[in-house]
């Protein structure tokens, strides 16, 4: 059975709120402010931004005419064969299973790569033994050297 609902609080009185402010009186401003700048021509305030600057010669070849600038591209990151380990193993994830712990699929493809080396028999039991940078060589091959 539920408990019966605790009565209301009493109401709270509230402050009548004060008079809205007055209207600001709004003046013209003074003939010196509106007068334009003398020098510039313009309302005071107002400035004229300083002209585009001449853009930067080209660097000059031999026979005369300008050299293109090429931007020079960045190196190739390097990479080690831990950081492409992890990296495959973001993307592949069944590699650190267990041979019984394989799709079907997976499976197939470990026996592909098992068979491309030579290994035809006890497949589960080197696959179990082999370590995570041992896996991927099998399965991704070497990689580019870095």
């Amino acid at each position: 059975m539920l408990a019966p609902k605790p009565p209301l609080p009493p109401p709270v009185a509230v402050a009548p709120r004060p008079p809205a402010p007055a209207s600001l009186v709004l003046r013209p401003a003074p003939e010196e402010l509106q007068r334009p700048d003398a020098a510039t021509g313009l309302p005071p305030g107002w400035y004229v931004p300083d002209p585009p600057t001449a853009p930067e010669p080209q660097p000059q070849t031999e026979t005369g005419g300008t050299a293109r600038v090429q931007p020079v591209e960045a190196p190739p990151p390097r990479t080690t064969p831990e950081l492409r380990t992890r990296a495959l193993l973001r993307d592949f994830p069944w590699v650190a299973g267990f041979w019984s712990e394989l799709q079907p699929q997976e499976r197939a493809r470990a026996e592909r790569a098992f068979a491309r080396r030579g290994d035809r028999e006890g497949l589960s039991e080197l696959w179990d033994r082999m370590g995570l940078q041992d896996r991927v060589l099998l399965l991704f091959g070497p990689g580019r050297s870095g």
